[in-house]
């Protein structure tokens, strides 16, 4: 029997589970992410890491803007502190990663979905030092 290495054998897993990943729907509570606990007093922590999210008008099937802002408070972007990425979902399905870097970047994104219905969508983004965050909204298409 032949002999594989450890690193051949991880890397085929880690293949398999992206494989099995995409296009896969999962509810939001399951999306990873910490949310704010009580949104109308959110802590610091909260305020710099819950991402906002402001949806234009929005009809199926057409464009709507979706403007994306890592925390109410502005999020540093500094090589030893920042987003590294934001990801976009719509009734569990990932629609988008944007990844930042922290040279002249701000932790925001506006991103443009065309639903086909009303549902709801799911931001969540991950912070170097303090892990991922998330929250939601209704679309009402």
């Amino acid at each position: 029997m032949d002999r594989v290495s450890r690193r051949a054998l991880l890397g085929a897993a880690g293949a398999s589970v992206a494989l099995a990943a995409v296009g896969r729907r999962v509810h939001a509570a399951d999306i990873e992410g910490i949310t704010a606990k009580d949104p109308a007093n959110m802590t610091k922590m909260e305020q710099k890491h819950v991402p906002k999210i402001t949806v234009g008008e929005a009809k199926a099937g057409e464009p709507v803007t979706v403007t994306i802002d890592i925390g109410a408070i502005d999020h540093p972007m500094a090589e030893e502190h920042f987003i590294e990425w934001i990801d976009v979902y719509l009734d569990g399905k990932k629609l988008s990663r944007i990844t930042l870097t922290p040279v002249a970047m701000k932790a925001a994104a506006t991103v443009t979905l065309t639903p086909e219905k009303s549902g709801m969508l799911t931001v969540s983004n991950k912070c170097n030092l303090h892990g991922i965050y998330k929250s939601c909204v209704e679309i009402k298409a």
